[in-house]
């Protein structure tokens, strides 16, 4: 909530929305989600598998929104420097500590050429740009989940394509 007000200080041009960027809840979501598969991570139980995409999908959400806070805002701005870098510190030993110790591999291809052979990932729409040569995935909805090499969950993307030339369509 301080987060909210603080950002009356600020032109109105210049506010972060509430939601857009990392707030308490995601931390503690993924904070929970790793405690719980943490202490499953050695035994592994039935259902873990769920948890362990919904840890991956909570800590990629957590990890996004702090790039887009840092874009925004920048590590060092005197007022919010501190916090973001205090995020990203936090997401990255989650990474090391969780993620990487149970296996969880999360695949965000953002920015990428397009391979329509990609089973990993669900096109759920997109457009046709000018001036490209190649589809590239302009944004990544989910990312696709693996765990110890067994595919978790299917990646959800929107691919933007080249735009065709009108005229050879006529002919």
């Amino acid at each position: 909530m301080w987060a909210n007000l603080k950002q009356l200080v600020y032109p109105k041009e210049f506010r972060i929305e509430p939601g857009n960027g990392l707030t308490p809840d995601v931390l503690v979501r993924v904070d929970n989600l790793s405690q719980l598969l943490e202490k499953n991570a050695r035994e592994p139980q039935p259902g873990n598998d769920d948890a362990a995409v919904e840890l991956a999908i909570a800590w990629w959400e957590a990890r996004k929104r702090s790039k887009r806070m840092e874009e925004l805002l920048g590590a060092e701005e005197p007022g919010f420097g501190p916090h973001v870098r205090r995020m990203k510190d936090i997401l990255k030993q989650m990474e090391q500590r969780v993620i990487k110790e149970m296996g969880i591999e999360i695949i965000d291809i953002e920015g990428e050429v397009w391979n329509k052979d990609d089973y990993r990932f669900e096109v759920l729409g997109g457009e046709s740009v000018s001036g490209i040569s190649h589809p590239f995935v302009a944004s990544t909805l989910k990312p696709a989940v693996i765990r110890h090499g067994s595919f978790l969950q299917m990646g959800k993307i929107l691919v933007n394509s080249p735009e065709e030339d009108g005229d050879e369509a006529d002919h």
